[in-house]
């Protein structure tokens, strides 16, 4: 279903107007219009065929999934206002493997329009059923008083529970957010409070890590050589001498490994997910530190641009961290291969971990405002000695520590622990995590050694019991990230199987997307179809890493593209298609922000007095007076799990178009303007939003030039949308960080805490063109975890005030929120530089030496010693 639909009716115009109303609330169907209206199926609903019954005991209606025909129930004189409704929401009770029937709602009789369909996921475990409300948008609401009839389609593939009705709601709710998070055992959009989100999609497998056995590398198996990821860096860097020329080589096999074409296939496919495996050494040097662009950024290129491609085609990415430094269980798809007993050094060496602590820390940094990034997969099939048993403690407690390490910087996205495949490895890893943890269960499904022989339906019947054991055992999302089956010339098996996983409430992502594979050679012995969605058997043309030359070496690399070599297994599509199609169209995420290119379907909108921008490989050009484009579905947000507040805008101005404006509207040209953009030369301009806009909205970028000198305004290469810059407030001495309490004040958190309990502050306004790096600058901040802005209290006490109010302008905010001055100390024994907080009296905050003392004024014209701060920037 269409997850971010545009709103309509008064609950929008209200927003725009900015009365903050979420909703305008109604009661039951009347004469008189409203904006909620409430059925219940028992009192207002009448069923007309199928095996449905009304149970008054209970106050539901029983659908009998099972039956020959569909259940029909209607519900007469429903008002839909003047205005109609862009909500349909269902409470409803479905056991535990029961899922996948498909509500229809349509108006005026059986075979009236269809205005939704809503597809119900179990709402139980394996143990215990639950009623939970599931929603649908109304894509074209009627309006006025009219007949409503949901009719219940058979359960795909057979059932064996009824589902259970107990009442309708049409609202109008505005636009979702496509921010995941976790509700109990469901993953949901909206910050885990609007539609059940379903991961349906694919590994990016044998991409960034090379596993021979799949991709087009080749060994000559030299006794001496590590045929794996690391290995075929080795090989290439003393061949030619030159770690450059091994980088530039595998490269140019990443280049054309994985193009535009794949997205575009994937999306053809109707998957809404991709699983990308990374490896720590594209982004980190050996010796801890990070490879990084001339800017300075670090170079997560590669990760954004599978982002960014997979959410212009409306697909979601779970950022998989597939091999680690000194490698996380020593296997071939670690990158670093090991002896079958051998312990990964990993496991032994502290400098590892703190670098992949490091690592995750900066990922989720960059990617936390990014409502495409579904979450992140932590270690994949972390082990010792290569064997999938539960962990012993010193793994189970380094992934807990992961999660806490990406809790540092995002406190929002959905994070996977990886148990292997059993349940029952979970053992104490969730203990102590409650509702507010934002987690999921990823499970990995093989069929090992029964790959050449035996009947796997036994093996994939205990794999679906194991699902059941974990929801009813541990209440969180279960999701199989890898998966795959032995019976690849069965499509009725992998139809029926995919499709019982799906109907089971399961999120899944195959492996692999792409696989090169040759059963008769030694290296791959009893690897038959179906592990890719397009395959390769063939060995012809691969890179022959100890005998090619580099140009042959750079030849072949630019050959591996899917259409060149490559068939589509139409037996493993479709039966994900099939699959997918069980519960229709899954949720997607919106364009969001921060937009990094413009390489979309756009420009979509122009004026209709001129020909309007035109858009080339380098962006928009053409730009004219009140010429403009649209930017679709980008979210922004709710709540604290993005601010974006900056718009910035990449440009190429040419001799006489210095001078222009670009104005940012939403939804339309017409609407009021939110904030304007001055073209002054070429190379980046930013401004502040007049306004903070929340929920998903279209964004229209409109030319505007005033002097008169010319019509045009330039070339519009990119434009994107940020937070404004953040700091961590940090005890220097006791590495102490400050965390905003339930009551407002401002207190220490423990060592033992820190990373939990570490506060971030928006900088929201300062006096000063970098409030870190200048020597004395006033500042305004606002607390990420609260949302309310900072102020010295009684007692000289730093404690949250008002809480930020989005009716308001940013200018508004800005002018009436606490100033303080944040002021240098020079530290000569450290050699750095530390920020003091003054207040506008002239006194100084400082830390009391007990951590359960909040902050309080320090007189003086210095700070010294313990009482010094770390101003930490979080805007690398």
């Amino acid at each position: 279903m269409n997850t971010h639909p545009l709103p309509r009716g008064c609950a929008f115009a209200r927003r725009l107007l900015g009365l903050g109303l979420a909703f305008c609330l109604g009661l039951a169907a009347t004469a008189t219009a409203s904006d909620q209206v409430s059925l219940n199926f028992v009192s207002q609903g009448t069923v007309t065929s199928g095996g449905a019954t009304k149970d008054t005991a209970n106050n539901h209606i029983l659908t009998n999934p099972i039956n020959n025909a569909n259940d029909v129930i209607f519900f007469n004189n429903v008002n839909f206002g003047t205005t109609g409704f862009d909500t349909l929401e269902i409470d409803l009770r479905l056991a535990y493997g029961s899922g996948g029937q498909r509500i229809d709602a349509r108006v005026g009789d059986v075979n009236g329009p269809l205005i939704a369909t809503l597809y119900a996921d179990a709402t139980g475990t394996a143990s215990s059923i639950a009623y939970l409300k599931q929603t649908a948008t109304i894509e074209t609401s009627p309006t006025g008083s009219q007949r409503l009839y949901l009719i219940i389609h058979d359960t795909p593939g057979g059932g064996v529970a009824p589902i259970r009705l107990r009442e309708l709601v049409l609202r109008n709710r505005g636009p979702l957010s496509t921010f995941l998070k976790r509700d109990g055992i469901y993953i949901r959009n909206h910050h885990g409070k609007g539609d059940i989100v379903r991961l349906y999609g694919v590994n990016l497998g044998g991409w960034a890590i090379h596993e021979p056995w799949m991709t087009p590398l080749q060994f000559r198996n030299t006794p001496t050589l590590k045929q794996d990821h690391v290995g075929a860096i080795e090989v290439l860097t003393n061949r030619f001498n030159n770690a450059t020329v091994a980088d530039n080589i595998l490269n140019e096999l990443y280049n054309h490994y994985i193009t535009d074409e794949d997205f575009i296939k994937m999306e053809r496919a109707g998957i809404n997910c991709i699983r990308l495996p990374i490896y720590w050494a594209d982004y980190m040097n050996a010796n801890g530190t990070f490879k990084r662009l001339p800017n300075g950024r670090i170079n997560f290129s590669r990760i954004e641009s599978v982002v960014e491609k997979a959410k212009e085609r409306g697909m979601y990415v779970v950022i998989d961290l597939h091999g680690v430094q000194g490698s996380q269980n020593g296997h071939l798809h670690s990158g670093d291969q090991i002896g079958e007993t051998d312990i990964p050094d990993f496991w032994t060496n502290s400098t590892y971990q703190e670098n992949t602590r490091n690592l995750w820390r900066e990922i989720a940094r960059r990617f936390r405002s990014e409502p495409a990034v579904a979450g992140y997969d932590l270690l994949n099939e972390p082990a010792k000695g290569r064997k999938a048993h539960p962990w012993d403690d010193q793994i189970r407690d380094y992934v807990r520590t992961l999660y806490a390490t990406i809790r540092e910087v995002d406190p929002d996205h959905l994070v996977f622990f990886n148990v292997w495949s059993e349940y029952n490895h979970v053992g104490n890893l969730l203990n102590g995590y409650g509702p507010e943890d934002n987690l999921a269960l990823s499970y990995h499904w093989y069929h090992f050694p029964a790959y050449t022989a035996g009947d796997e339906s036994h093996f994939w019947s205990n794999w679906i019991n194991n699902s059941a054991l974990s929801r009813t055992n541990y209440p969180f999302p279960v999701w199989i990230g890898e998966f795959s089956y032995k019976d690849h010339h069965n499509h009725s098996q992998w139809a029926n199987r995919l499709k019982q996983m799906t109907r089971y409430g399961v999120s899944w992502t195959k492996w692999s997307y792409k696989v090169r594979y040759n059963p008769g050679s030694p290296e791959e012995p009893g690897r038959p179809p179906g592990w890719g969605m397009y395959e390769a058997a063939t060995t012809a043309g691969r890179l022959d890493l100890e005998r090619d030359d580099q140009a042959t070496l750079m030849q072949k690399a630019r050959s591996w593209g899917t259409s060149a070599k490559f068939t589509e297994n139409t037996i493993v599509t479709g039966a994900m298609t099939g699959a997918i199609a069980l519960y229709g169209k899954p949720a997607r995420p919106a364009i969001g922000g921060p937009i990094t290119g413009l390489t979309g379907a756009m420009p979509n909108n122009v004026h209709p007095a001129s020909n309007g921008p035109t858009q080339g490989p380098s962006g928009w050009g053409n730009f004219k007076h009140n010429y403009y484009v649209t930017v679709r579905a980008v979210d922004f947000g709710s709540d604290h799990d993005r601010f974006f507040t900056e718009f910035t805008v990449d440009a190429t101005v040419g001799t006489n178009e210095g001078g222009g404006y670009l104005d940012i509207h939403l939804g339309s040209a017409n609407s009021p303007r939110i904030g304007t953009v001055r073209l002054l030369g070429s190379g980046q301009s930013s401004a502040r939003l007049e306004r903070r806009p929340t929920g998903v909205h279209d964004v229209v970028l409109k030319a505007r030039r005033t002097d008169g000198s010319s019509n045009n305004i330039g070339l519009i290469k990119r434009v994107s949308f940020a937070e404004p810059p953040l700091v961590t407030i940090e005890n220097r001495v006791h590495a102490n960080h400050f965390s905003v309490s339930e009551s407002g004040a401002i207190k220490l958190s423990g060592n033992e805490n820190v990373t939990r309990d570490q506060e971030e502050f928006f900088i929201l306004a300062a006096a000063g063109t970098n409030p870190i790096a200048s020597p004395d600058v006033s500042v305004r901040m606002l607390s990420r975890k609260t949302m309310k802005w900072l102020r010295v209290g009684a007692n000289s006490v730093l404690e949250t005030g008002n809480t930020y109010d989005n009716s308001q302008t940013l200018e508004h905010q800005r002018t009436n929120a606490t100033q303080f001055q944040m002021r240098s100390a020079n530290d000569t024994t450290q050699g750095r530089y530390y920020r003091s907080i003054q207040v506008p009296s002239g006194t100084y905050l400082r830390v009391a030496q007990s951590n359960e003392n909040v902050m309080t004024n320090h007189p003086g014209p210095t700070i010294g010693g313990y009482e010094k701060f770390h101003l930490n920037h979080r805007n690398p």
